[in-house]
Formats: structure tokens, C-alpha cells, sequence
């Protein structure tokens, strides 16, 4: 089996505000794919980790989620200098 790699910048500027919505993202993919699994999509996410690296921009941040997010692990949340939230995960499909 693949992976497809899943990114989404989030609207929050906060951490605790950023977890939450990560977790919503995960909920909602997990409702709309079923209980199935192998769906390429953030339901595929085990838990949600925040990590310490600080991109310096969007395409920064995709590229090193893509880079350090592990099949079968956690979505990583990390924090850029503008203070902005994106999440990543490497999904089974």
C-alpha cells in the first residue's frame, strides 16, 4: 500500500485553537470517508504532534511536512513566522 501526502494551512494563530482545528480536520475526514481506512486522507492520521520547526514560508512549511511526516504516525502541526498553523500527514491509501 501508498501514501498520499495531505497538507492544509489552518486560519488559527493560536496553538491550543490550531490542535483543535487539526483534530476537527481529522474528524472530518474520518466522517467522510468512513470507517474503511486506506483513504488517502487525514483519517488516516494518528493523533495530532505539534513540531518545533518554524518555516519561513507556505511553501517551506508543505515541504518539510512532506518531508518529516511518517505513514502511520501523527499529523504534524507547525507554527511559520507569521504565526500561522499548517498541518500535514503522510495517509495510507
Amino acid at each position: 500500500m501508498g501514501c498520499v501526502f495531505n497538507y492544509v494551512k489552518l486560519g488559527v494563530q493560536e496553538e491550543r485553537s490550531a490542535v483543535k482545528s487539526a483534530m476537527d480536520t481529522i474528524d472530518n475526514a474520518r466522517y467522510e470517508s468512513g470507517p474503511g481506512g486506506y483513504s488517502g486522507t487525514f483519517a488516516e492520521a494518528q493523533g495530532v504532534e505539534v513540531a518545533a520547526y518554524q518555516p519561513t514560508s507556505d511553501d517551506d512549511a508543505r515541504t518539510w511536512l512532506d518531508d518529516n511526516c511518517e505513514k502511520w504516525g501523527p499529523a504534524l502541526l507547525i507554527k511559520d513566522v507569521d504565526g500561522a498553523y499548517h498541518l500535514g500527514a503522510q495517509c495510507s491509501d
